[in-house]
């Protein structure tokens, strides 16, 4: 007998035929063989064939394999004999995956040498490798062999967001987090829930800034607070520089005030630092003039000036090292700031020290009160030091002149006005006042003080010391 043809076969040896297996088609042939138990005409099916196609729990199979289960139950679930088991089902409305093992779950592609993801008996999660990460940031680990890295793919108007939550609700829920917001496509950075740092589309760095200014793409820009800016620039522009700015940026064509407050600058540029300030006062986002106002060059020159470049150089001397330009009349002003100043205070000093020898002081320059200062009244000297040769560790008082117009040697009888080579041509003065009063003359010994006095047609001379007046006798010559 080639063919067996039967509308059911019933498989089983229970005295109940209910508890037997019955291999049929139902009454009304719809392409499928089934499996199941009890009797013809009550059977519940186990096994569906239909179209080479198996369903177990399902008469309508539309996979090669098409398992039913009903209600929260476990599906599917293959062993071995250590234990481990795979369990497909469901749970509170969930579809389930359930894995016991001691050792992890793994999925392989390309045979053994294939794997890509483990899940292993931590509860880690690995792509790409067995070995997990450092044990503060092992949860999840990524590795490959050659670039490695992980997609977020958001609308064209929205945001990715890595959050970090240390809570499961409010704003425990993103108490840090990195988001690209492709609406302007801006990168954040956010500490205890609020923005802290953003990278603008143009590439400006805005550290505690929410202004939205468009940063010119020659310079580099980081923005901090409310005016403030560190920015570069970029290879052949502007050298290169370095610059620090107040309530400014450059916008690529000028410079444009943040705020409607003054502006300033400093800046590194090709080895010299530069300082510069606005003239007036322009308005937020208006065009700011600013003049560089301080230069110091690579070999630490100080110029201090107007804003030309021509102003801001040196003379031939290459010595200089400070100097003061102003359209003008430059001005170096030296305040003492104390309101109670007495004779023979200082009120400035300019010092010249030498380090031949040991640093000291060899020279100075001062203004010394003459007397207390007040309102309206402000009596000061300037005096001159200078240092003897062999004679003096410091610099000592050569010259003053009283803030009277008087002009007195640094001490008395002990210092020259002129030398036998270097003589004044003409000395002008109205009476000559002679005196060698704590000396004595080479004749008798004595002192004296005399004055000479000029008249009409004689010179007079004065004995200061008696009152006897003398007059020079003068023949006239041709």
């Amino acid at each position: 007998m080639s063919t067996l043809k039967v509308n059911n076969l019933q498989v089983g040896q229970d005295g109940t035929a209910a508890n037997n297996y019955t291999l049929y088609q139902p009454a009304s042939p719809d392409g499928t063989v089934r499996l199941g138990y009890g009797v013809a005409g009550s059977v519940t099916d186990i096994l569906t064939l239909k179209n080479s196609r198996l369903g177990i729990g399902t008469n309508d199979p539309v996979r090669a394999l098409d398992v039913h289960g009903g209600g929260s139950t476990d599906i599917v679930r293959f062993t071995n004999d250590s234990g481990t088991s795979l369990t497909f089902g469901s749970y509170s409305g969930m579809t389930t995956l359930d894995v016991q093992s001691s050792t992890g779950f793994r999925f392989r592609s390309g045979g053994s040498s294939g794997q890509h993801f483990t899940i292993d008996s931590s509860g880690r999660v690995l792509l790409g490798t067995t070995t997990e990460g450092e044990s503060n940031a092992d949860d999840f680990t990524i590795a490959t062999s050659a670039h490695t890295g992980m997609t977020i793919r958001s609308g064209t108007a929205n945001r990715g967001n890595i959050y970090f939550s240390d809570g499961t609700s409010g704003e425990s829920e993103y108490r840090g987090y990195v988001t690209y917001d492709h609406d302007g496509d801006k990168f954040k950075f956010g500490t205890a829930n609020g923005d802290r740092l953003l990278i603008d589309s143009s590439g400006c760095v805005r550290v505690g800034n929410s202004h939205t200014q468009t940063t010119s793409g020659n310079t580099k820009r980081i923005a901090l607070g409310a005016k403030a800016s560190i920015w570069g620039w970029t290879s052949g522009n502007i050298n290169g520089a370095l610059t620090l700015a107040d309530n400014y940026y450059w916008d690529g064509a000028n410079n444009r005030a943040i705020e409607a407050d003054e502006a300033a600058y400093l800046s590194l540029r090709s080895g010299s630092l530069r300082f510069g300030t606005t003239d007036s006062t322009p308005s937020a986002g208006g065009v700011t003039g600013l003049t560089e106002k301080l230069r110091i060059t690579s070999d630490g020159k100080v110029c201090i000036g107007s804003a030309s470049d021509e102003d801001l150089e040196f003379g031939t001397d290459a010595t200089t090292i400070l100097q003061l330009s102003h359209g003008s009349a430059p001005k170096l002003v030296l305040c003492r700031d104390d309101t109670s100043v007495t004779t023979n205070d200082y009120l400035g000093i300019i010092d010249f020290h030498s380090r031949d020898g040991g640093i000291k002081r060899v020279a100075r320059i001062g203004a010394r009160s003459g007397g207390n200062h007040g309102a309206d009244d402000g009596p000061t000297d300037l005096v001159f030091h200078t240092m003897g040769d062999n004679t003096a560790t410091t610099a000592e008082e050569r010259l003053r002149i009283k803030y009277d117009g008087d002009v007195e040697p640094g001490a008395d009888a002990t210092q020259d006005l002129g030398s036998a080579t270097k003589r004044w041509a003409n000395i002008y003065s109205a009476d000559l006042q002679l005196s060698n009063e704590g000396a004595a003359n080479d004749v008798d010994g004595t002192w004296g003080k005399y004055t000479i006095q000029e008249g009409e047609d004689d010179l007079f001379l004065i004995n200061k010391r008696n009152g006897k007046k003398y007059k020079f006798m003068l023949q006239e010559v041709n």
